[in-house]
């Protein structure tokens, strides 16, 4: 019974927010929402208009016409009104709808004189998006610049946090697989060098001598990179200490001794799957699905009886299903 509660371990991608319009602020989490989107290419789409400055036409009437002809599409729009651009996230049924989409607005932006760039999220989409970005994101934007990397690199960045170094070893060894992985013992030097690295995901035990894992979870979500996927990681599996790494900004909290099994529902629990490999040994029946560019695992089967769940109950059942209270 607890194996099929967890099964469905991914969650739709849905968009920020319905046609709303967003600023030029909002950048950083718009670039989380693409890195999400593009791990499924064939269902999401760009679109970039930018209105010459010989045109007649205004952004309010051009962003109009967008919203018409994707009416029928989850959007999350960004509009720039110093610069007349738009850009359009769009979810699609597949290539041959966005194909549809596509000749729609550009038949509607005919008499317009509008630049416009469209393409699915794929490897050439993703190089397309980079450049337009480049032109109007603030340099000085470490949250954009941060989930820039992560949305454009082709490898997965890891970074662990304990003072423990039995530990440090462990979780390289089994994070090495799926992407670089970098080991820290001490929180200064590992908030020192978070904005080199802009890892997918980071994993911070919460009693370390002489600081608390929550206080570098909460620094990290607040001041330096809000889109951060932060798991904690403690023997101290009871609810306060799970409930408390969930408000400093935690996403998931893993018991030690830290399983494979457990850090995969806990590090990729909400993504979708694109490859197979071959399972680690002494694991039971799991399979083990993983998207190698964006660093992305899923257990697909129902052998759910050693995840460890059984540290604090119903408490850490909610929490892991993001009901917690």
């Amino acid at each position: 019974m607890l194996g099929t509660s967890l099964a469905p371990v991914t969650t739709p991608i849905t968009p920020m927010s319905l046609n709303r319009h967003l600023k030029l602020t909002d950048i950083a989490p718009l670039l989380n929402f693409m890195t999400l989107c593009r791990k499924e290419p064939d269902e999401w789409a760009f679109i970039y208009a930018s209105v010459t400055k010989e045109s007649t036409a205004n952004l309010g009437e051009v962003a109009q016409v967008l919203e018409y002809n994707l009416a029928d599409n989850r959007i999350t729009m960004l509009r720039l009104d110093e610069t007349r651009e738009i850009l359009v996230v769009a979810g699609t049924r597949g290539k041959k709808h966005f194909t549809v989409i596509e000749n729609d607005i550009q038949e509607s932006l005919e008499a317009f004189d509008v630049r416009i760039i469209s393409n699915q999220l794929t490897e050439k989409g993703i190089q397309q998006l980079e450049k337009i970005i480049a032109g109007f994101m603030p340099r000085k934007d470490l949250p954009a610049n941060l989930a820039m990397r992560r949305l454009v690199r082709h490898s997965n960045v890891f970074m662990v946090l304990d003072d423990d170094l039995v530990v440090l070893h462990q979780m390289n060894h089994m994070l090495k697989s799926y992407g670089h992985v970098e080991t820290f013992a001490t929180a200064r030097d590992f908030l020192t060098a978070y904005s080199k690295y802009a890892p997918n995901a980071v994993f911070l035990d919460i009693h370390l001598k002489g600081d608390k894992g929550t206080d570098v979870s909460a620094m990290i979500t607040e001041k330096i990179d809000p889109g951060a996927h932060v798991v904690m990681i403690s023997a101290d599996a009871v609810k306060p200490t799970i409930l408390e790494s969930k408000f400093r900004g935690a996403k998931g909290f893993i018991g030690k001794p830290v399983k494979m099994d457990m850090l995969c529902v806990m590090s990729w629990r909400r993504q979708p799957i694109t490859r197979k490999v071959k399972p680690p040994k002494k694991s039971g029946s799991q399979e083990f699905l993983v998207d190698q560019r964006l660093s992305r695992i899923v257990i697909c089967s129902l052998d759910f009886i050693q995840l460890g769940l059984a540290y604090a109950g119903i408490g850490i059942m909610q929490f892991l299903l993001g009901k917690g209270t």
